[in-house]
């Protein structure tokens, strides 16, 4: 039979408890005594005994408190009015805040099951002296008043909603204390360092990246890799990716130029490694047929296309003259094509200036080497 048992409650982190005889299951709800006073909790575990660090205090080891009862009908209702006067004890709060001119943001009220005590939550990013408030607190209420500044994640936690993919978010939904989150889980499941897509509502990393990232540290352990190669029957092949929830490694064998690269994807299980290495490098003949023959399909063909490289040469592109368009004046027939314009070399024009610059050596023929000159106009014969 059971002897300890973690209870959970609303604002507050789980607690372990002795049992004290009862006959309790998961999900009853019970009346325990804490240090702040008489709480209503739910069973969230039961245990032949509880941990030792649940009991570790700086005094040392302690005993664990028993249970007081198991919730009656009666707790029930009056914890149903503890939740009615809650809410009306907002409206109050928020008013003597705006009273006070506080930077605060009131976030819920919580009567605790004895009735004796009352604690608000609240938010803000600085520290805010509430001490007059909480006078003015404990005359309207006539209870002993606690304030409790919280963190992004107990707001969202509080005041709940849906995260991105489009469930209950999950600081609302679990119990339990808030573990640390940092950005190396992300980059090991090989998520995008980007905050907009990494952060919650909270605006704080996602709680869930915890849930799957000792599966992805596990496999990178064991898994080779990225860009290593592996000793295969048909060659050595490269890692190009892996998949670390279906652990699985994708290879790409070396192709020749202007060939696709072969692609073959296979289960880590059927790799092994050699007595020099850790890691897995090489894969047995044996299995590599199975692998291409049953168990998987043939070396699959995947276009990767890789930048800066072109698929063959480009055909050259024949330049067309600027009077191709246009009808050539002097063709009289129609749809003719007009006659090609023979292209001048750029030096043309500057070897023959220099060419008529020059006077011709002593010796030579007759001919005389001028310059053109500046046609001149014909005057016209008078009749």
């Amino acid at each position: 039979m059971a002897q300890a048992a973690r209870i959970g409650f609303r604002h507050a982190p789980d607690l372990w408890f002795d049992t004290g005889g009862l006959m309790l299951v998961v999900d009853d709800v019970v009346i325990v005594e804490t240090e702040r006073s008489e709480e209503m909790g739910i069973v969230r575990e039961l245990a032949a005994e509880a941990p030792v660090a649940a009991l570790e205090t700086d005094d040392g080891v302690t005993e664990l408190t028993p249970v007081i009862r198991i919730a009656t009908e009666d707790d029930m209702i009056f914890s149903l009015e503890l939740r009615e006067r809650e809410k009306e004890a907002l409206g109050p709060f928020r008013e003597l805040i705006v009273k006070h001119n506080l930077e605060m943001k009131p976030v819920e009220v919580e009567y605790l099951f004895g009735g004796d005590k009352i604690l608000f939550y609240f938010a803000s990013e600085n520290r805010v002296d509430f001490r007059q408030l909480v006078r003015d607190l404990a005359a309207r209420f006539q209870a002993r008043i606690e304030m409790r500044q919280i963190g992004n994640r107990d707001h969202a936690r509080i005041v709940g909603g849906l995260g991105g993919c489009g469930d209950e978010l999950c600081c609302a939904r679990m119990s339990g204390e808030f573990k640390p989150v940092s950005i190396r889980m992300a980059k090991d499941q090989g998520l995008p360092p980007n905050p907009t897509k990494i952060s919650g509502a909270c605006g704080r990393l996602m709680c869930c990246l915890r849930y799957e990232v000792e599966a992805y540290q596990d496999f990178a352990r064991r898994a080779p890799e990225q860009g290593a190669l592996i000793e295969t029957p048909k060659g050595k092949a490269k890692v190009c990716d892996l998949h670390a929830l279906k652990e699985l490694v994708t290879l790409q064998f070396r192709a020749d130029e202007g060939d696709k690269p072969e692609t073959m994807t296979v289960p880590l299980a059927a790799m092994t490694c050699s007595s020099s290495c850790s890691r897995p490098c090489k894969i047995t003949k044996k299995d590599f047929d199975e692998l291409a023959g049953e168990t998987l399909d043939p070396l699959e063909m995947l276009p990767i296309s890789f930048k800066g490289e072109t698929k063959g040469k480009p055909e050259t592109r024949k330049r067309r003259s600027r009077g191709g368009r246009r009808k050539r004046k002097g063709n009289d027939e129609a749809g003719s094509s007009p006659a090609p314009r023979k292209r001048r070399s750029r030096g043309g024009r500057s070897r023959a200036k220099k060419t008529a610059s020059k006077p011709k050596q002593a010796g030579a023929s007759s001919d005389v080497y001028v310059k053109q000159a500046t046609r001149v106009p014909r005057r016209r014969r008078s009749s």
